[in-house]
């Protein structure tokens, strides 16, 4: 955490937080997993909340877990106002 250190805050180039999705989380999603019922229900997220010199920032990724192998599927991705991003053009990478 970042806690007290502003400093380092204004400093990095890129930052995230992941955390377990609450009942909350899934509240504030359920339209989206209403529309994409094969997608699965998430219990993770990946706030990306800077991201200096990327082209995507303040987004949550959705994720799905497996906290045994430390696997981890997105399952989607919204931004924080929970409308989703098109996955594929989110992890696209360019070559050369």
């Amino acid at each position: 955490m970042l806690a007290g250190a502003k400093s380092i805050a204004n400093r990095i180039d890129y930052g995230e937080i992941m955390v377990d999705c609450v009942a909350e989380d899934i509240q504030d999603i359920q339209g989206i997993l209403d529309a994409n019922p094969g997608i699965g229900t998430p219990n993770i997220k990946k706030s990306i909340y800077k991201n200096r010199r990327g082209k995507h920032n303040r987004v949550i990724c959705w994720m799905r877990a497996n906290k045994g192998t430390c696997r981890y599927k997105t399952l989607f991705v919204t931004d924080f106002m929970f409308n989703p991003i098109d996955k594929t053009k989110f992890f696209e990478h360019k070559e050369g």
